[in-house]
């Protein structure tokens, strides 16, 4: 039985597309956010939410991450005015967090393996 050795790395061309994944899947959850925060379908809204968070920890995007989360588990019992400071919270910090991500995208996806 064989195991991956932490040592190990992804090939760059796999992680610049699950990368890219990443920042398409993140826009469309943004801009489609308004649409699960007025809808009735909750589960959807922490569905989506927390396979994001997921996501943006894998990529490093703390603060994203906890907001993802924090919108994930309010989405079964917080009021409609919560779950829309959380959206704009959360879409403000993805603005932010895009903004870095891109700045460092250069660095982290062009270096040598």
């Amino acid at each position: 039985m064989s195991s991956v050795s932490s040592t190990e790395t992804v090939p760059k061309a796999t992680l610049r597309n699950v990368y890219h994944d990443f920042l398409t899947e993140m826009d469309r959850f943004s801009e489609t956010m308004a649409d699960l925060l007025d809808g009735a379908d909750r589960d959807a809204l922490a569905h989506e939410a927390h396979r994001m968070a997921g996501s943006a920890a894998v990529f490093g995007a703390r603060a994203l991450n906890i907001k993802l989360r924090h919108l994930q588990e309010a989405a079964a019992n917080a009021s409609e005015a919560t779950l829309t400071n959380l959206g704009q919270d959360l879409r403000t910090c993805w603005h932010i967090t895009k903004a870095a991500l891109h700045e460092s995208e250069a660095a982290v996806l062009q270096s040598p393996a």
